[in-house]
This record gives structure tokens, C-alpha cells and sequence, in this order.
């Protein structure tokens, strides 16, 4: 059956392109790119087996997408809550002009741009699995063709049908003592470069939650929306998508299971971590 409708987007100023590549995958329609620059998804607009979905960029910005499946594109934007003004860019829309032909802003090296971002070396960055793929960082993963991808325009976009490994970098073959999660691939950029400078790389493994979206639940494990593993019940309204991702609260979960003798995280409800009690001060 269709996939839920999501709800109309309020203008963000983000690139076109990367607006319908972020709605499709908030409904796990996994979009994936491909070398020659383009897109490929599930359709939203029919139940979709195989990618039949195609998205590319045109010269001026705007987004282009077929199903060759036979969808009209109105079916395909109403299923992810974009209208045709969405397919164009911001200032496009905002003046009515002709829009004029440029060239897409990205990064002259992916690689260069995330060592700004997270305060690190950009030779350092060699060490890591990661690489730079079509205008942007490419975390990999040993043995897999799927790469978790990241520039200033695309967030937590996917290339590849394989598995979606939740952790990045994958975690060694020798257990250190302390493992710690982090909630993206900056922080565990910047915690790995720390772990290494103090010398401690032997007794600590850092590691980011690969967080993915879903608009269903129960592909995230979630049996029933009314008795939540963690906090209160949320209500879902006529018309309303929820949409699941990880967050710190995994890592709760994840604790009893990994073997670790010592991991440093925060308590539900209490995000700073200090050397303080719950109820002091």
C-alpha cells in the first residue's frame, strides 16, 4: 500500500534536491546515488519492490524526478508533502523570474570542508574510514559498498541498497575498555582525534550512532507506539507522520549488551554529564 502523506514543508531555504531526497528518506524509500551524479528511490507514489524512482539536479537548481513506473509527479509530491514551487530554488519562487543557470554550491574538497567543520587536520582524516564520493564525505564501513553520506547540503543520506551498519567506525576486533557513543560523525570525528592526542587509543574506542529516519515504526523495532520503551506515549493526530530516529536514549540500550567494563553517558532526562548526583545542589 501508499506510503503516509507527509506534512506540507515550510520554505528553509535548502536546495530542492536535497529537500525530496530528505523527504524520501524520512519515509524509507532509501535513496541512493549513483556515479554519474544522479538519484534512485523507492517511489512513494505505489509499493514500490525496486528503486523506479529517478532524481537528478538540473543546471539551474531545479529538482527533476520521474517514476518509471508510470507515477505522475503530482502523486509523488503529495505523498512526501512538497508542491511544484518545491522543485525550485527559494529565489526562484520568491521573484517569479526565469531562473538562471549555475552551478550547484558544493565544497572543492569534501574532505577539506569536514576537517573545517570538525576542528581536525586535514591529512589526520586519512586515518579514518571515510572518503571523499560525488561533492561529499562518505562514511565507509569494511567490506560494504553502503556509505553513509554528508556535505553542506545533504545530511544523513545513504548510498547503497546493502545493510546500515548503526555504528561508525565499525567497532574493533579487540574490545578496549571504554567505548564511547556519540550522537553523529562530527563528534566522533573530533572524540577519535582527542582519544588519539591523549594517548589513550588503546583503552578507549569512539564510535556515532549512523542515526537513520522512519516513517513507520516498526522498522525500528517499535512494536507499539502506545507503550514506549522509554518516556511517556506520544499522540499521533489525523493527518500527522511520526518520524523515528536514535538519539542519546540508545544509548541505554545499547549499554547492557556491548561488554564494555565502563561506559560514560547521560541519564534519561539528564543530558550533562558531571561528577554530581541526581537531587544534589
Amino acid at each position: 500500500m501508499p506510503l503516509p502523506i507527509l506534512q506540507p514543508r515550510q520554505g528553509d531555504g535548502q536546495r530542492p534536491l536535497s529537500v525530496v531526497l530528505s523527504r524520501l528518506e524520512e519515509l524509507g524509500c532509501r535513496p541512493r546515488g549513483r556515479r554519474n551524479g544522479s538519484w534512485a528511490a523507492l517511489c512513494p507514489g505505489h509499493d514500490d519492490r525496486r528503486p523506479s524512482l529517478s532524481l537528478r539536479e538540473a543546471d539551474d537548481g531545479r529538482a527533476l524526478l520521474k517514476c518509471h513506473a508510470g507515477c505522475p509527479p503530482e502523486a509523488v509530491l503529495e505523498r512526501l508533502g512538497l508542491s511544484w514551487a518545491d522543485l525550485f530554488p527559494e529565489r526562484e519562487r520568491r521573484n517569479g523570474h526565469q531562473p538562471e543557470k549555475r552551478q550547484a554550491q558544493q565544497p572543492a574538497d569534501p574532505l577539506s570542508w569536514w576537517a573545517e567543520r570538525c576542528g581536525v587536520p586535514r591529512g589526520w582524516l586519512e586515518k579514518l574510514p571515510l572518503e571523499a564520493r560525488d561533492d561529499a564525505v562518505a562514511f565507509t564501513w569494511p567490506g560494504l559498498e553502503t556509505a553513509k553520506l554528508r556535505s553542506p547540503e545533504l545530511k544523513g543520506l545513504w548510498d547503497g541498497d546493502g545493510p546500515r551498519p548503526p555504528l561508525w567506525p565499525a567497532l574493533p576486533e579487540a574490545m578496549p575498555p571504554v567505548i564511547v557513543l556519540c550522537e553523529g560523525e562530527s563528534d566522533a570525528t573530533v572524540g577519535i582525534y582527542v582519544i588519539e592526542a591523549a594517548g589513550l587509543v588503546e583503552k578507549v574506542s569512539v564510535h556515532a550512532l549512523t542515526k537513520g529516519a522512519a516513517a513507520t515504526p516498526e522498522a525500528l523495532g517499535i512494536a507499539d507506539l502506545d507503550r514506549p520503551d522509554w518516556g511517556d506515549p506520544v499522540p499521533v493526530y489525523p493527518g500527522e507522520v511520526p518520524v523515528f530516529w536514535t538519539c542519546g536514549v540508545t544509548l541505554q540500550a545499547v549499554a547492557p549488551h556491548c561488554g564494555v567494563e565502563l561506559m560514560i553517558t547521560h541519564a534519561l532526562g539528564h543530558m550533562f554529564v558531571t561528577d554530581l548526583r541526581v537531587g544534589w545542589g
